[in-house]
């Protein structure tokens, strides 16, 4: 279930999906993914919020401006191992 995180775009609309399993253990400090190219970038920072499995532990999601992409732990730290999955779409100026 390990699918590289890949953007797409059609009109002004980006698409971002895939899935990452951590490598190692991830505390409060932000994953970045990858650097979105400019014509994939958002000109305001997008938020999503991810649920991991049958938990009530979450991830943000952020792309920034200046196209990276980072995932942020909320209320504990990800375990090596985890599965996340990553959907989510925004507008691009």
């Amino acid at each position: 279930n390990n699918e590289p995180p890949a953007v797409r775009r059609v009109g002004a609309v980006a698409y971002l999906r895939g899935a990452i399993i951590t490598s190692v253990a991830q505390s409060a400090n932000p994953t970045t993914l990858m650097t979105l190219p400019a014509a994939f970038r958002p000109t305001v920072r997008h938020h999503w919020y991810l649920v991991l499995g049958s938990t009530r532990t979450g991830v943000e999601g952020i792309v920034d401006p200046d196209g990276s992409v980072n995932l942020y732990p909320q209320t504990t730290a990800l375990p090596a191992g985890q599965l996340v999955y990553i959907n989510t779409t925004w507008l691009v100026g």
